[in-house]
This record gives structure tokens, C-alpha cells and sequence, in this order.
């Protein structure tokens, strides 16, 4: 019965860091949800580059603080004082931000005001439009014509 007893202890202990190890390296999501190496990235670097990187991996989809706060397994009002930390930055106004910035390189490369606010959360064209004006002072054809001047 000892014997067995210890062999029981000794399989519990290697599921467990197989367990552990499951969840760092393949990301597998922990019983609260959100995936137990994005926490931990959080906790130990800077919590804007983690926000980044979760806001970049999903600029096209509908994004609100509660889906972030959710993800990051803490409260709404944590979330802003978490952030308010390293930057002025609120969570949304920093994802309007990589919008933005992602839709300056799809301006360049061509693609439709259409394309890109789909490609980039924008309800539409227009949307994007007003939204892109308002962060750089130009309509989005006005912007390509200040970086290119004899192309558009």
C-alpha cells in the first residue's frame, strides 16, 4: 500500500509540472480563461508592450475595455491604473493608435479605404476616414499626397 501510495504522490507531482509546463509553453488556457503565459508576460514586463502585442494580434476585431480587462484577468478600473503606470494613454485611445498606424502602411501599399477599415476595425470607410483625419490633420488621400506629391 506504500509503494502505491508513493506512486500515486509521484504521478501527481509529474502531471502537475507537465501541467505547468503545458501552460507556459503551448499557452493552454488556465480555468479563468485567459492564457496563463500572456498573464505572466504581463505581470513581469512592461504592461503596455503586453497590451500592444493583444492589441495588434486583433485590430480588425470589435474591441471594449471589458474584453481587455477580461483577458488580463483584472477590473476595468485596474486596467486604467495598470496603464496609467507606464503611459497618458488610455486602453482605447492606445488601440485607435495602432490603427492608425496600421492603416499608414496599408495607405501605402495601395489598398482600398474600404479594405482598410475592415482590415483595421473601422465600422467603414468613412469611419476611417473621420478617424484618420482626426489623428493626423489629413484625410487619408491628403496624407499620401504630403508622402508622395507627384504620384497621387
Amino acid at each position: 500500500a506504500l509503494r502505491e501510495n508513493s506512486q500515486l504522490s509521484t504521478n501527481a507531482a509529474f502531471y502537475t509540472l507537465l501541467n505547468a509546463w503545458q501552460t507556459l509553453q503551448l499557452g493552454i488556457k488556465s480555468p479563468r480563461g485567459q492564457l496563463m503565459h500572456e498573464r505572466l508576460r504581463a505581470d513581469s514586463h512592461s504592461f503596455r508592450d503586453a497590451l500592444t502585442v493583444f492589441f495588434e494580434s486583433r485590430l480588425a476585431e470589435k474591441t471594449e475595455n471589458a474584453d481587455v480587462a477580461k483577458h488580463f484577468a483584472m477590473s476595468i478600473p485596474g486596467l486604467f491604473k495598470r496603464l496609467a503606470r507606464e503611459t497618458d494613454e488610455s486602453p482605447m485611445r492606445l488601440l485607435t493608435r495602432l490603427r492608425v498606424a496600421r492603416a499608414k502602411a496599408l495607405l501605402m501599399q495601395g489598398e482600398s479605404l474600404a479594405i482598410i477599415a475592415d482590415r483595421t476595425g473601422f465600422w467603414d470607410a468613412y469611419h476611417f476616414s473621420a478617424v484618420f483625419k482626426r489623428w493626423t490633420g489629413a484625410s487619408p488621400r491628403n496624407y499620401l499626397k504630403g508622402l508622395f506629391p507627384s504620384s497621387v
